[in-house]
């Protein structure tokens, strides 16, 4: 046999084997598919039917829940209807106080300017006092400071004419001997 025709010879032989075994597992994939739908068709049909419950489960619940919200809506806008009237109540009794304690601050503060015009006048009247006081305090001392110093000038007087006639008596003698 020839050399090349041998190296050929094992490469068809595998590539036969592998044509036959690709073959067979065709044949057997073939089968498989066939054994595949006819479980799928019955795993579709009870998928379907379980589907089929769930939704009407589902639509019943879902009815239910509808009616409840309905309910809760109901009550939701009788208490938003409630709240609504008590804020408009006591709006108004806000309003009502608000207005009272403005009243009672106005009166408040007309008393307090009468209080600070009295104190004014009681003021400027102690002011006026005192400035009359003062100036007749200061007057009085300044006239003691001129009696005082009358009397000092008439004590310096006395006092520089006895030393004026000590030095005369002192100054004779010298004037007599010059």
């Amino acid at each position: 046999m020839n050399p090349v025709l041998a190296q050929w010879l094992r490469v068809i032989v595998m590539l036969l084997a592998i044509q036959a075994g690709l073959l067979y597992n065709n044949k057997r994939l073939d089968d498989f598919k066939d054994l595949l739908r006819g479980e799928v068709g019955k795993s579709k049909a009870e998928l379907q039917t379980q589907i089929a419950n769930v939704k009407t489960e589902l639509q019943t619940e879902i009815a239910s829940v509808r009616i409840e919200v309905a309910g809760l809506r109901t009550e939701l806008q009788t208490e938003i209807a409630s709240v609504k009237t008590e804020v408009a109540t006591s709006k108004a009794e806000l309003r009502t106080e608000m207005a009272n304690l403005k009243t009672e601050l106005r009166t408040e503060m007309a008393s307090l300017k009468t209080e600070v015009a009295t104190s004014k006048a009681e003021l400027r009247a102690e002011l006026a006092k005192s400035t009359a006081e003062t100036q007749t305090d200061v007057l009085r001392s300044e006239q003691r400071i001129l009696q005082a110093i009358a009397e000092m000038k008439a004590e310096l007087k006395t006092d520089i004419q006895s030393l004026d006639r000590r030095v005369q008596r002192l100054e004779a003698p010298l004037l007599r001997t010059s």
